[in-house]
């Protein structure tokens, strides 16, 4: 593999962790739409009476609405993105660069 490629280094831990976050991109995203969906609108129409702008009514009434979801979105995704690096560890011996390691067939077990 060529230095710029995500062999090592940095890279290639930041990579199986984004790979590890995008996994749960999918329950985290029905989560927070659980959530969004449980606000009661008449919230969202008495922030724009009282003048609230579209920032201000997303930080005062859309973004609390949701606070349990999210957190349980956080959670589950810190706690499942550095499950994905086990499986590096096993197959480059942990050894930060390497080609994964490879078994050599039995003839056996074919």
């Amino acid at each position: 593999m060529q230095s710029g490629d995500l062999a090592g280094g940095p890279a290639a831990a930041f990579a199986v962790g984004l790979v590890g976050s995008w996994v749960m991109t999918g329950l985290c995203l029905v989560l927070f739409q659980a959530g969004v969906q449980k606000t009661d609108t008449s919230l969202d129409e008495a922030a724009r009476i009282d003048g609230a702008g579209a920032v201000r009514e997303f930080f005062a009434v859309a973004l609390p609405g949701p606070r349990s979801e999210i957190s349980v979105s956080v959670t589950v995704t810190v706690i499942a993105a550095p499950a994905g690096f086990d499986g590096v560890h096993v197959t480059t011996r942990g050894e930060v660069g390497t080609a994964c390691a490879q078994r050599r067939p039995r003839p056996w077990s074919l």
